[in-house]
């Protein structure tokens, strides 16, 4: 938290709100809060992706037709774009399994994806 809340500080994060006369009919009881809340603020800005894990709220976010990018995703990227090392790269997605559900096809997928 501290680590974000500097972030928004320098300006690197910014902080937006989900406007209250928007109508997206999400119902899900299955969804948090939070992650209806960023799908609905996805579809009111212009945004290359949304960032969610949960496989559900994925789902809901295609279709209404966001493209969706995945913890796993942001640590390739960074790798691609040379911001970490692939090893790195592979020790955080092996941390990443530790720590959250990830599939074994999705978890092979992602440390085939930072080999060297």
């Amino acid at each position: 938290a501290a680590i974000i809340n500097n972030e928004i500080q320098q300006g690197k994060i910014i902080v937006k709100q989900v406007p209250k006369k928007l109508s997206l009919e999400i119902n899900n009881n299955n969804l948090h809060p939070g992650e209806i809340e960023a799908i609905k603020l996805a579809k009111t800005i212009a945004t290359d992706y949304i960032l969610l894990d949960d496989d559900e709220a994925r789902l809901h976010a295609k279709r209404f037709g966001l493209r969706v990018k995945g913890t796993p995703g942001i640590i390739i990227d960074s790798a691609r774009q040379d911001y970490i090392g692939k090893k790195e790269a592979r020790v955080l997605i092996l941390e990443l399994n530790r720590v959250m559900y990830l599939s074994s096809d999705v978890l092979a997928l992602a440390l085939e994806k930072v080999k060297s």
